[in-house]
C-alpha cells in the first residue's frame, strides 16, 4: 500500500506541483471542529448561538434546488 500511495503522490506532483505541500499543510491546520467529533468540540453549542431567524427555516412549500431539476 505504501509503494502504491507514494506512487500516487509522486504522480499529482507531477500534474499539480505544489499540491503534496498543500495536502500536508491543510492537514497541520485542523481545528477541532473539522474532526466532527463531538468529545473534541461541543456542537451542540453552536445552535445555542445562532441568531432567531425565521428565513433560516425552509419553506415546505418550496422546493429544493435538485427536485426543481
Amino acid at each position: 500500500q505504501r509503494v502504491q500511495i507514494k506512487h500516487m503522490l509522486t504522480q499529482w506532483e507531477r500534474d499539480a506541483p505544489g499540491r503534496i505541500d498543500a495536502i500536508f499543510r491543510s492537514l497541520r491546520n485542523v481545528s477541532a471542529s473539522h474532526l466532527a467529533d463531538t468529545e473534541l468540540y461541543d456542537f451542540g453549542g453552536l445552535e445555542d448561538q445562532r441568531s432567531p431567524n425565521p428565513s433560516d427555516k425552509l419553506s415546505e412549500e418550496a422546493p429544493l434546488s435538485w427536485e426543481s431539476l
